[in-house]
């Protein structure tokens, strides 16, 4: 019976995954790309544009044009895109390919890193040449990419690109922008086929449905357990994580807070074997320091006092067990003067927290040099509120104790994290920035995302 119920979930699923890959390969898509004169649509030209064709999830075509625009190049523009006055004077005025074009894109849906301004500019175009102005449905992969890697600070095409391994060998010219742009497309295309899209205009609003950080897993039918489904899902993990037990009408029946899944399966299966959950919710991050505050911030909710303590139990158990009372038991006001780094799940991403004031919320993501004045922001910000005020948190009584005796660990264990997370004291600051900047430089340069986010998700 077991292996009939098995089979029968292993069917639904590849039925589902067929239905979302036979959803999207149906569509054709037009990827545009426009180098201008400027950002005016009343004033600036076209001055290059490169369109790729996207059939059956695969590049089939594509066309480029360089553009005569009949106007100076200013010298900004000259030296972002290499294209000189000289470059376009045998190009042709854009009047004379726009048969060409409109026929390359036909009823395909319109692509564009970044939407809201190359579809407008190439429609005033159309306008005042006296044609009718595009009406396709139209993507943005700048928008797609906010929506499906939450938290991602920096939605440059060019630095996404890197995160997917694309090669982009000449940035700001139109027909390499847009060969990126179709690459970065179809590796979204395939998440939502991974994630069983089930409607296309899922495509155009995926937000809180399509987030590649998480997933949330129904019950398959009534008297079918396809917990051993989510266990194999939770096996391909290798990042700390959230699992999340809800029941009839939303109610949290358990939550679990976890560094390594490959070494925690065996208490994780028996938990959720143990539960008659509806929906199981697995959330990645970058740290097991951010899942315990996502721990922390859902505890309250969780359904049952033993469920609670005997998470806490365990917590204490698999990390702190080898440690003395005596360091376990350190005043947490130990920490009101320091603030924590650590890695963010996104690459060259880091998060900081200031440990007088923890709570789920307090933190900056950011990215260095590029945040280095948000940065500072926060960190003196934080820095008067620590003379100011007296030591805040928003830990769970449950919770404290285990807390701040995992973070007297880390604290303890600092030189040995492999670059995973550092403490800075707030004596640093402000006499000291410079200091504190240098201490900053040498984490971000020695810290090795090894999570291979967005390419490896759930």
């Amino acid at each position: 019976m077991k292996e009939k119920v098995e089979h029968t979930l292993d069917c639904e699923h590849a039925d589902l995954k067929i239905d979302s890959y036979n959803l999207i390969s149906d569509l054709s898509f037009c990827v545009m790309d426009l180098e201008t004169t400027g950002g005016d649509h009343g004033h600036d030209k076209i001055i290059e544009i490169g369109l790729i064709k996207i059939i059956k999830l695969e590049i089939v075509d594509e066309l480029s044009y360089l553009i005569k625009p009949g106007i100076h190049i200013p010298e900004f523009i000259q030296k972002l895109t290499s294209i000189s006055d000289k470059d376009l004077v045998n190009a042709p005025p854009i009047e004379d390919v726009l048969d060409n074009i409109l026929k390359f894109i036909g009823d395909s849906i319109l692509v564009a890193h970044n939407s809201s301004f190359d579809i407008p500019f190439f429609n005033s175009i159309l306008e005042r040449a006296q044609y009718p102005k595009l009406n396709n449905p139209v993507i943005c992969t700048n928008l797609m990419t906010k929506n499906l890697i939450p938290e991602i600070m920096n939605s440059n095409l060019t630095y996404i690109g890197e995160l997917f391994g694309i090669e982009h060998k000449k940035a700001h010219r139109a027909l390499e922008d847009a060969r990126v742009t179709a690459k970065v497309l179809i590796n979204y295309l395939h998440f939502f086929i991974e994630k069983k899209i089930k409607k296309i205009n899922h495509l155009y609003y995926p937000k809180k449905k399509y987030e590649l950080d998480s997933v949330h897993i129904q019950r398959q039918r009534q008297n079918i357990d396809n917990t051993d489904d989510v266990l194999d899902k939770i096996r391909k993990i290798t990042t700390p994580m959230m699992i999340s037990v809800k029941g009839e009408k939303g109610v949290i029946l358990d939550v679990l807070p976890i560094s390594s899944p490959a070494e925690e399966m065996e208490m994780i299966s028996c938990k959720l074997k143990s539960i008659d959950w509806n929906v199981i919710s697995l959330k990645i991050a970058g740290s097991f320091f951010k899942i315990l505050l996502c721990y922390n911030a859902s505890i309250s909710r969780i359904s049952g006092d033993e469920t609670k303590k005997w998470m806490i139990n365990y917590l204490n158990y698999k990390y702190l067990k080898d440690c003395d009372v005596s360091f376990i038991k350190r005043d947490e006001k130990f920490f009101k003067r320091y603030f924590l780094f650590t890695s963010h799940l996104v690459k060259d991403q880091f998060v900081i927290y200031a440990l007088n004031n923890l709570f789920f919320k307090n933190e900056l993501i950011f990215r260095y040099p590029a945040h280095q004045k948000k940065l500072m922001h926060f960190v003196n910000y934080n820095f008067k509120n620590m003379r100011e005020r007296d030591f805040r948190t928003t830990l769970d009584s449950l919770l404290k104790d285990f807390f701040y005796g995992y973070l007297s660990k880390m604290f303890a264990n600092e030189a040995s994290n492999n670059n995973d997370y550092i403490f800075l004291s707030s004596d640093l600051v402000p006499k000291r920035a410079r200091e504190f900047k240098d201490m900053i430089m040498n984490f971000v340069g020695n810290c090795d995302n090894r999570f291979n986010y967005p390419q490896k998700h759930i």
